[in-house]
């Protein structure tokens, strides 16, 4: 048997046999095997599923919950049985970082890296071809470098998907990134980045005795013109109840685009049957894109977090009033 091997071998390396002959004499000595990668084993072993649900308490929210459905994340890449975990990569490896996402101190990050047969080209392609219920592609990437008059040289590929909007979350998805290994293999990164919402605390909230609601408008800088006081009951705790279904900002970067130096201003005062000062509410207006235009708010006298989409609310005024108090 050996003999046939080694003769085999050599037939392999022998270049003036015609093309015909050369290509029978490969299999039949083994040296055309082709590795499952090339055949599309590679593709059934590698792939991301549906997103599993993870049972949490109803009221579990916060950090505890942004962990609870990033773990359910990983769990949505499938590697092969033979995938093994190589601890910590190099340092100089690409993939000690996770893929670039939101920045916001409320980022829960949970990772795992494997290493797999198959070059990185055939990783992605498989990763890419991965339709999992429930999740769709977000977005992806790549890193490179060149030389001066060189083409570039890639290094390191990504590709994310996202997960559906759970209440408590402000995203969640899933990033799954690859760089070249010794002996052909590939590293491979999943991680699973959630970013939960902070929720208003009880004291953030608009006292029960409110009996009106003074409205204003002008300028940021200057004086706010009376337009009406709202007092019908069923006006007031529409009102009301439009602030406190509002978000806060959330903590985190944002890009902004340039408003008015002076844009204008609604200002609600909420005072009781006493016309003691309970509350107030400013809202400017603005483009309402994420947290770029907040509604600062008080409560006796006590600056709260600022409040997110405060225009809703101000549309709400604007209806019982008939005065259109925000333009846009």
């Amino acid at each position: 048997m050996g003999h046939d091997v080694a003769a085999g071998a050599k037939r392999c390396a022998r270049a003036s046999v015609s093309l015909g002959v050369v290509l029978a004499l490969l299999l039949a000595a083994g040296c055309g095997k082709t590795s499952p990668a090339a055949t599309g084993g590679l593709t059934k072993a590698i792939w991301v599923s549906g997103l599993q649900n993870t049972p949490v308490p109803t009221a579990t929210h916060g950090r505890v919950l942004a962990l609870a459905v990033a773990r359910s994340l990983l769990g949505a890449l499938r590697v092969p049985s033979d995938a093994i975990l190589p601890g910590s990569p190099p340092r100089s490896s690409p993939i000690r970082s996770a893929p670039p996402t939101s920045s916001s101190p409320n980022l829960v990050d949970l990772h795992r890296i494997w290493r797999v047969r198959g070059s990185v080209r055939e990783v992605l392609a498989a990763v890419r071809r991965s339709h999992p219920v429930g999740m769709t592609v977000n977005g992806g990437g790549s890193a490179g470098e060149h030389a001066p008059r060189e083409p570039e040289h890639e290094y390191w590929w990504y590709v994310t998907f996202r997960a559906p909007a759970r209440t408590g979350l402000g995203s969640d998805q899933l990033a799954i990134s690859m760089t070249a290994a010794p002996g052909g293999s590939t590293l491979l990164r999943v991680d699973g980045q959630v970013i939960w919402l902070s929720m208003r605390s009880a004291a953030e909230r608009v006292p029960t005795a409110v009996s009106s609601i003074e409205v204003r408008r002008g300028s940021a800088g200057g004086a706010r013109r009376l337009l009406g006081v709202i007092s019908e009951p069923a006006a007031v705790q529409r009102i009301v109840a439009a602030l406190e279904r509002l978000p806060i900002v959330q903590p985190g970067t944002w890009v902004c685009p340039s408003e008015s130096a002076n844009p204008t201003v609604v200002h609600l005062t909420f005072r009781d049957s006493a016309r003691k000062v309970l509350a107030e509410a400013l809202q400017a207006a603005g483009a309402e894109v994420g947290n770029c235009d907040p509604m600062y708010f008080s409560v006796q006298g006590r600056e709260q977090k600022p409040l997110a989409e405060g225009a809703s609310a101000i549309a709400i005024v604007s209806q019982i009033l008939g005065v259109r108090l925000l333009a846009g």
